[in-house]
């Protein structure tokens, strides 16, 4: 693994993170990158669950809408047995970023940025858990604000299995997230800060060489499945294994100038109890598909998904590269 999590609230769904809290709301009005941003508000957040990890680099933008004196905690890394690395903004003071070991127990840096209410900022993350050496470093717009070396380990938790961003219920504020990156340090590419990356979704806009599946209802396939936030009144189908879908897709936008990674998605689900109840997820580049392991398939229409962190094809991605690919699907038994 090297790329855990790519996240931009793009599919306008509360469906796309692994689990939320409270009520939910998705804004066009405040983005960084793509065309939303996941809006936070008292107790409302979102989490990942993730495979267990002592090392982690994390990003996330966010961007304050109003202000209130309070304080207000907005992202937090979980262990199994008690880890609890905490984020805050201290509104009540200077407006500095924070950062404590336990549930506030420790804390550990701050920032020397003043988060200033109307603008969007990117924070970054290395997180090492230890009893001794440990590392927690901190970063905000790629500028370095904190080190702290030592113990990270408060619980007894060896490793980080969730990353969460929500506020505290009654502080009043609202706070919009956006490119979230979160990475690991294994891999050849993607092991180290995500350095301010942003998260386009691009979508179908015709179909491919290859369009076995049934369509609901009649028409172009790719118009069954181009809608932002997804929708079941349209959609495709199959009942025969290994039946494939290729779809155009739009390009990158003119500002994207280097690509770190490819992660295809797809809202889908099961039918029924019987074969094909699997589904490959991949791209075709130059007449070649590149496909995923078997991907087990929900009862609900639920985000599923595979990440690229390389052209399948050869080396790093390239905005050429992306802008050339096709969306593939197979169904599988």
């Amino acid at each position: 693994m090297s790329m855990l999590i790519l996240f931009g609230a793009e599919w306008n769904s509360s469906k796309e993170p692994d689990g939320t809290d409270g009520s939910v709301v998705i804004s066009s009005t405040y983005k960084r990158g793509g065309d939303y941003s996941w809006r936070n508000y008292n107790s409302e957040g979102f989490w990942f669950s993730i495979p267990d990890k002592d090392e982690l680099y994390i990003q996330y933008a966010f961007y304050v809408s109003n202000y209130y004196s309070a304080n207000y905690k907005h992202f937090r890394a979980l262990g199994n047995a008690g880890l609890d690395i905490i984020v805050c903004t201290d509104f009540d003071s200077e407006r500095k970023l924070n950062v404590w070991l336990g549930n506030r127990a420790t804390k550990i840096i701050t920032s020397s940025t003043i988060f200033q209410v109307g603008a969007w900022y990117v924070v970054e993350l290395h997180l090492k858990v230890a009893d001794s050496g440990g590392l927690v470093e901190l970063r905000v717009d790629g500028v370095p604000e904190g080190i702290y070396s030592g113990d990270t380990k408060p619980g007894t938790a060896a490793a980080i299995d969730k990353v969460q961003w929500n506020l505290e219920a009654g502080v009043g504020m609202q706070c919009y997230m956006d490119d979230i990156i979160v990475n690991d340090p294994s891999g050849s590419v993607n092991n180290s800060w995500p350095n301010g990356l942003k998260v386009k979704l691009l979508k179908p806009t015709a179909d491919g060489p290859t369009n076995d599946w049934d369509v609901t209802p009649s028409g172009a396939h790719y118009a069954a499945i181009d809608e932002v936030p997804p929708s079941g009144a349209d959609y495709i189908k199959t009942s025969t294994p290994d039946e494939k879908e290729h779809f155009d897709m739009e390009n990158l936008p003119a500002e994207a100038l280097t690509v770190k990674a490819v992660q295809v998605q797809t809202f889908c689900l099961k039918g029924a109890f019987i074969d094909p109840d699997r589904l490959k997820l991949g791209v075709r580049i130059n007449d070649t598909d590149y496909l995923s392991d078997p991907i087990d398939l929900p009862v609900s229409s639920l985000l599923r998904k595979t990440t690229l962190n390389q052209n399948p094809a050869g080396g790093n991605w390239t905005v050429d590269a992306v802008n050339n690919a096709k969306l593939a699907l197979q169904a599988v038994n």
